[in-house]
């Protein structure tokens, strides 16, 4: 795969000075950490030792990343459902209001 990436780069960029820089870039990138490490303050932190987590918690949990986001998607939905129904239920409360000042 590696070798399929590097051909696939030196045929797409056609001048010499772009060609080396994306292979040094490609270089780079390839001698760095596997992207499912996360760096915390703890230090680095595999995702795979978490794969035991079945049910609510593989979803909802503050040690993956997938956990945390999930939590930050629930909490910022759960706002705005609140406010969408206090500003409906007080919306309906003034047409109520209007409809009986009318008659």
């Amino acid at each position: 795969m590696q070798v399929a990436i590097f051909n696939l780069v030196q045929s797409r960029v056609r001048s010499k000075d772009k060609r080396e820089s994306a292979l040094r870039h490609f270089e780079n990138v390839q001698s760095t950490k596997p992207c499912k490490t996360v760096t915390m303050a703890g230090g680095p932190i595999d995702e795979s030792q978490f794969a035991h987590y079945t049910g609510f918690k593989k979803f909802f949990n503050a040690d993956t990343t997938l956990g945390k986001r999930n939590c930050v998607i629930a909490t910022f939905a759960g706002s705005f459902l609140i406010y969408w129904l206090v500003k409906a239920r007080m919306n309906r409360k003034r047409s109520l209001a209007v409809t009986a000042a009318d008659k």
